[in-house]
């Protein structure tokens, strides 16, 4: 018995489904817009297998000229509540820094999951497991740590401005600031919004016409928006 998942959220031409009987997840899409989001989540996915050898996910695409079935096997671990206050998530978030840091190559070709959220990751007791890479790109436009500074944002953003609290700003504070031991270019850390929102525009063109709300830092509430650039700005940059 197939439950559905979701169907067509953010534009994206993609229904997700999962097979109680076989414990798959299944992507079907019918548009050649599904598809190649679909194409993109398979190099994503051979992507973090290198990169994750301990945990692989497993997949099977099924292919036909106006069609794509991806079967993905049910990854077993901890969800998180990505709406949980960035204070109450944080050691998540460090886990995910970690592995990163770990094992994400230095390259002049970078390569980004583009929508790297505590929603999609899945955490085991050691190790993690990054999913739905519909978004993947590689370009020499992006810069190591893009996919960290949007989850970090991303962990502010998704529980909204009621959760934005001293806890979770101090909290915020400390492990952002850990990235600049990273050899993150500050131009970035410096600028996150500004750096986030110039590789959207200039690398994931194709998604950002199609649906601009899938991007949390152009989604987000503009008064929103300022308010963390400016705690940012006194607490983080000394501006």
């Amino acid at each position: 018995m197939l439950n559905i998942i979701r169907d067509n959220s953010h534009n994206n031409d993609i229904s997700v489904f999962y097979d109680n009987k076989k414990k798959k997840y299944l992507k079907i899409s019918f548009t050649q817009y599904g598809n190649n989001l679909i194409n993109n989540e398979i190099k994503g996915i051979k992507y973090f297998n290198k990169l994750n050898s301990k945990k692989k996910i497993n997949y099977k695409l099924h292919n036909r000229k106006n069609y794509r079935r991806l079967e993905i096997n049910e990854i077993y671990g901890k969800k998180i509540d990505y709406t949980n206050s960035f204070y109450k998530n944080s050691k998540y978030f460090l886990r995910v820094i970690n592995f990163y840091f770990k094992n994400w190559p230095k390259k002049n070709l970078q390569n980004a999951h583009g929508d790297l959220t505590l929603d999609n990751v899945i955490f085991s007791k050691n190790i993690i497991s990054i999913f739905d890479w519909e978004n993947f790109k590689v370009s020499r436009e992006l810069f190591f740590g893009y996919d960290l500074i949007y989850l970090l944002l991303s962990g502010i953003i998704l529980p909204g401005q009621k959760k934005f609290d001293i806890s979770s700003r101090e909290e915020f504070k400390k492990i952002y600031i850990q990235l600049y031991n990273h050899k993150i270019n500050n131009i970035y850390l410096n600028n996150p919004f500004k750096s986030i929102d110039k590789c959207i525009s200039n690398v994931f063109t194709d998604i950002l016409l199609k649906s601009p709300k899938k991007f949390i830092t152009i989604s987000i509430d503009k008064n929103f928006r300022n308010q963390i650039i400016n705690f940012m700005d006194k607490e983080i940059f000394n501006k």
